[in-house]
């Protein structure tokens, strides 16, 4: 595990690619459900504003959820596949 709680070697499924408040960010899952990251954005850091939370519709729970900044999550990965797919959200 890195010092930032992701698991290494394991793959995690980009729920949600959103700008919000100048901000590029992600969410992502961790399909096993455990482990939560511990970085910028983490689930109750100071970065978090009731205005983010309602906008992106997040909630802090220990459910392998994570939100960060798109630029300084991808940083620290050797490798990243991506794949398109279609939003069902109007």
């Amino acid at each position: 595990m890195t010092a930032c709680g992701l698991l290494r070697g394991h793959a995690y499924g980009l729920e949600e690619a959103r700008e919000v408040a100048g901000r590029r960010l992600l969410r992502l899952r961790n399909p096993w459900g455990r482990g939560e990251w511990t970085g910028a954005w983490a689930d109750g850091s100071g970065e978090w504003t009731e205005e983010l939370l309602a906008a992106l519709q997040y909630e802090f729970a220990d459910d392998g959820a994570l939100s960060a900044v798109a630029r300084s999550l991808l940083r620290g990965w050797r490798a990243a596949a991506r794949r398109a797919v279609r939003s069902t959200r109007p």
